[in-house]
């Protein structure tokens, strides 16, 4: 039973050791820092210029070197790293609307064929003064 426990120790505190330092990119502590915004990969590459994938593989690899399995756990050992600073986050920055490409507004069919059948309406009116003059 002291073995076990003394094995179960052992493990709980390596699995609790610090990652290495590892350097972080400015592309994933660009990523990091809109992750603690509240973004998703899609967002974060409409505001980076990129597409979800890159930021998706950026954020992978910030997981791999921060030693963590997710991309809050992530954001979060970045800040206590010191790789993100807090007043970067108060800082304002510009609202950026993201548009929906499927937000247009189809014509409506009907609104159509009310002023189809009116303008042929007037058109046969016209037709038929012209035909009685």
């Amino acid at each position: 039973m002291a073995f076990y426990q003394r094995v179960r120790r052992l493990t709980a505190v390596a699995l609790f050791q610090p990652a290495e330092s590892a350097h972080l990119t400015s592309r994933e502590i660009e990523c990091l820092h809109w992750v603690l915004d509240g973004k998703t990969n899609w967002e974060i590459g409409v505001l980076t210029g990129v597409t979800a994938r890159p930021v998706q593989v950026h954020l992978g690899n910030a997981w791999r070197k921060l030693g963590v399995v997710n991309r809050v756990q992530a954001a979060v050992r970045a800040l206590l790293r010191g790789d993100l600073s807090v007043h970067q986050l108060s800082q304002p920055r510009p609202e950026i609307k993201l548009e929906d490409p499927f937000a247009h507004q189809l014509p409506n069919p009907s609104l159509h064929s009310r002023q189809s059948k009116t303008s042929q309406a007037s058109s046969s009116q016209s037709a038929i003064s012209s035909s009685r003059a």
